[in-house]
């Protein structure tokens, strides 16, 4: 985006996103444990995706949309949340449930070795 992030205004509405989307994945873990393996293959025949992924899916489409570089600009300046896609980004390059739903490469862009945990 070309356009400096202000960590130090950002940072606590950053660990929510991070700690939200942790609980969430948590929660939807705990809800889909007890459902048949038959809708698990239903899903991933006909939408070419398994539930954990489709989760993850969803995540992000929270934060989907398109921006003028100057309007990221000015966002970035004024805003105490991370620009969308960071708010996508961040939380799940930290998050291993996710990089084991997409079989992310270990040590690459979604799966960095060092992950930042709150708890």
């Amino acid at each position: 985006m070309g356009v400096a992030l202000n960590g130090v205004r950002t940072s606590s509405e950053d660990v929510a996103d991070n700690t939200g989307v942790k609980l969430a994945f948590q929660a939807y873990k705990k809800l889909t444990a007890h459902q048949s393996a038959t809708i698990e293959q239903m899903i991933q025949t006909h939408l070419n995706y398994t539930q954990d992924q489709l989760f993850f899916l969803a995540h992000a489409q929270l934060f989907c949309g398109v921006y003028k570089k100057e309007h990221v600009a000015e966002i970035i300046s004024v805003a105490s949340h991370s620009a969308s896609p960071f708010r996508i980004i961040g939380p799940l390059q930290n998050l291993p449930e996710f990089s084991e739903a997409f079989k992310c490469p270990t040590d690459s862009y979604m799966n960095p070795k060092t992950k930042n945990t709150i708890w």
